[in-house]
């Protein structure tokens, strides 16, 4: 997890949460596991150097809950406890809407996904982030209507003089395949980086109940 963090992939956690069942659902936990809720985690902090792979117990996380909009600051030594939920997680609160802010992880097996992005063969991508101008979504599957978000677009590790160009892809059937020709996009925006970093803010709107992806060369 922290060697990910650090190369700026998110990473999503499976947590167990005090009070709830240690495994969802039959078959859901290999290899004797545990964990009830999931979380992204988006953050890694230390006192050592970050080239340093080497997990310190001071080491800490920023993660979210999955359940409201804060963010969420752990040291690595809190983070672990048994299916009792007697150690590190003793003093959480148990139930829905509280013990999702101070989770702990499967002290024998845990699980986690790291986002890497887009597996594009032969590619000379540069890392993207989209963000989008709300944190608060309708629930279609609640009958409420979509809404329309802005997104903003940072393109990073760029050489400043050369020559990019931003794709974007509208629907996960829409995703480039492997391969060294960008195709099936929706748009695209040629320019030439100033800086490291380059900012866009993409005109067309992004519906809150669809997949949009951004892939610049």
């Amino acid at each position: 997890m922290k060697k990910h963090l650090v190369q700026g992939h998110a990473v999503v956690w499976f947590v167990m949460c005090k009070g709830d069942d240690p495994c969802p659902y039959e078959g859901a936990c290999p290899n004797g596991g545990a964990f009830g809720h999931i979380e992204p985690v988006f953050g890694i902090y230390s006192n050592h150097t970050l080239n340093d792979t080497t997990v310190y117990d001071d080491d800490w996380v920023l993660h979210g809950s999955d359940q409201d909009l804060n963010p969420y600051y752990r040291k690595f030594s809190s983070l672990e406890d048994s299916t009792e939920m007697n150690g590190n997680c003793a003093r959480a609160q148990p139930g829905f809407g509280r013990n999702e802010m101070y989770p702990c992880i499967n002290d024998e097996t845990d699980y986690g996904i790291a986002i890497t992005g887009l597996e594009l063969s032969g590619d000379d991508g540069r890392p993207v982030s989209l963000a989008v101008d709300t944190q608060e979504e309708p629930d279609p599957r609640q009958g409420q209507l979509p809404s329309k978000l802005k997104g903003t677009v940072t393109v990073s590790d760029l050489v400043p003089g050369s020559t990019y160009t931003l794709y974007r892809y509208d629907g996960t059937k829409s995703v480039p395949l492997p391969g060294p020709t960008p195709r099936g996009y929706s748009s695209k925006k040629v320019f030439t980086a100033t800086a490291a970093t380059w900012t866009y803010i993409d005109p067309t709107v992004i519906g809150s109940d669809s997949a949009d992806y951004y892939v610049a060369f």
